[in-house]
Parts: structure tokens; C-alpha cells; sequence
């Protein structure tokens, strides 16, 4: 069980569950496009993805979502990430070809235990061997984190935990559409809220109440702007290759820093950028 942010890992069990369940016709179901919200309580929390994972001619809707990964809440938490939403589904994770399982969360530990003992297996696309969601999530959000702070004293892929504000697949961020800004009270009280709370938990002080997140600037700003009581002040930060921004959240009197920042495509902030970013909050610079 879950030592924090239990009701967020219990709701996406639930939301998962929910998913697989489905057994709707699903020409009736496309035709529809909605959720029958007695049957499906969970996902009706979101809309009805109206975007394609565009693999092999499937649906979205027919790749086991994915709206967290990494830390399960029983292992020390180093860091907190989100990010948009996970990349195009392969076979895999093609509902026909899931593994049983009873919850997602063990789904998940499952994998990344695999993956963290050196038994887990190359995943195809396309014929074309690409690396797993584990190793993607060590290689583009854990690793630099450590090597940013060599002194966190828990370093493994189960020490970080990535939440993602869709948790559908899609093949790029380009074709999610407009997606979130149909889902920003969803997105907002089960993912970023997700972020937040488990930033709380963070074992590293340095980067406690703090959030990195790898998801486009106007989409952030879109699911914050005039939606809450509050509004998040940005901070840009110069630098010679990012411009970086920082998120201020002020949520049940507490506060918190979500890192944001316009390049560096798909990656964290360079280093030395995410040195001085927290080293600035910690200092209350920013």
C-alpha cells in the first residue's frame, strides 16, 4: 500500500480499472464518444480522448492509459516530474495484450522492479527495438536530477515519480489537440494536485515542494490562467540556452514551485540551470 498520496493512487487504480472493464461495442461506443458516467464514475472525470495513438490504425482508446510511472509511494521519493503525456502506445500496451493484473499501481512496480534488476525486455515499435517507459523516465528525467544533486541519497528510477496531466497515448504533443483545455478541472485536481501533494514527501529537502515539469508553456498557463482564485506568478530566469520559467502555487496554505521551461525539447533544464533555479527557491530568491 502506499505510504503517501494514497486517494491519488487509489483514484487511478480505480480510473484504470474502469478502463479495462469496458466492454461496450465500440462502433456503438466511437459513435458516442462518452462515458456512461454510472458505469464508469472514474473516467468520466475526463472527457472522451478525441485524439488517435495512430499505431497501426488503432484507437487511443485502446492503449492501457498511463497517468503515472516510477515511485509507488512505498519507496523513498527523490523528485516529482510531469509531463504532458506518454508518447504513442506500442503492442504492449495494446489492451489484447496486457498481463492480468489488479492494479495498476503493482503493474507499474512490477515494471519497474523488471527494470531495475536488469530483467526487463527491449519493447518494439514498428519493428524497431525502443527503450521502455522505465528507461525513458531514468534517462530523461532521473538522471539528470542526480547528476544535478550527486548528494540525494536515494538514486534509483523508483525514487522518482512522473505524473502525466493526460494519460493517454498519442504518437507527439502535437496531436493531443485541444485535449486539456477540456479537461483543465480534471487535470488540475487529479494530476498537478497528484504533483503537489506528493512533492510534499520528497526525502531530499532541497527539492521538496518542488515540481519539474516538461510540458508545454502554454499549456500550463492555460490550465492556470483565470481558472483558480489564484494566479501563479512567473519568474524567467536567462540563461544562454533556456528561458525557464517558475510557477509559484499557493494550494491549502502551502507553497509550491513548479519549474517550467520554453526549449531544451524534450529534456530537463541544462544542469547548472536546475542548480541555480532550486537553489534560488531554497535561498527564497524566488
Amino acid at each position: 500500500m502506499p505510504n503517501f498520496c494514497k486517494d491519488y493512487y487509489d483514484y487511478w487504480d480505480s480510473f484504470i480499472n474502469e478502463w479495462r472493464c469496458f466492454t461496450c461495442s465500440k462502433h456503438l461506443f466511437l459513435k458516442k464518444r462518452k462515458w456512461d458516467k454510472l458505469i464508469f464514475p472514474n473516467l468520466t472525470k475526463f472527457t472522451y480522448p478525441d485524439f488517435y495513438n495512430a499505431h497501426k490504425g488503432n484507437d487511443t482508446i485502446d492503449y492501457l492509459p498511463e497517468p503515472w510511472w516510477g515511485n509507488d509511494g512505498t519507496h523513498p521519493l527523490s523528485a516529482v516530474v510531469i509531463n504532458l503525456n506518454p508518447g504513442e502506445g506500442g503492442d504492449s500496451q495494446l489492451r489484447t495484450n496486457l498481463p492480468r493484473f489488479s492494479r495498476y499501481s503493482r503493474y507499474v512496480s512490477h515494471k519497474v522492479d523488471d527494470f531495475v534488476n536488469n530483467r526487463e525486455l527491449k519493447i518494439y515499435l514498428n519493428n524497431k527495438s525502443v527503450r521502455s517507459t522505465t528507461e525513458w523516465l531514468l534517462l530523461k528525467r532521473a538522471l539528470p536530477i542526480f547528476r544535478a544533486f550527486p548528494d540525494i541519497p536515494f538514486q534509483s528510477v523508483e525514487n522518482v515519480l512522473a505524473v502525466e496531466l493526460l494519460p493517454w497515448h498519442s504518437r507527439n504533443f502535437g496531436d493531443t489537440g485541444k485535449y486539456y483545455e477540456n479537461n483543465v478541472y480534471a487535470i488540475y485536481e487529479k494530476s498537478i494536485k497528484f504533483a503537489l501533494e506528493a512533492s510534499e514527501h520528497v526525502s531530499y529537502l532541497k527539492l521538496r515542494n518542488i515540481v519539474f515539469a516538461r510540458v508545454r508553456l502554454e499549456v500550463l498557463t492555460g490550465i492556470f490562467k483565470d481558472k483558480y482564485k489564484y494566479t501563479p506568478k512567473t519568474y524567467p530566469i536567462n540563461s544562454s540556452k533556456t528561458n525557464i520559467l517558475i510557477f509559484k502555487i499557493f494550494e491549502n496554505g502551502k507553497t509550491y514551485h513548479i519549474i517550467a521551461n520554453k526549449s531544451s525539447y524534450n529534456n530537463l533544464p541544462a544542469k547548472k540551470d536546475l542548480i541555480d533555479i532550486v537553489t534560488k527557491i531554497n535561498n527564497n530568491i524566488i
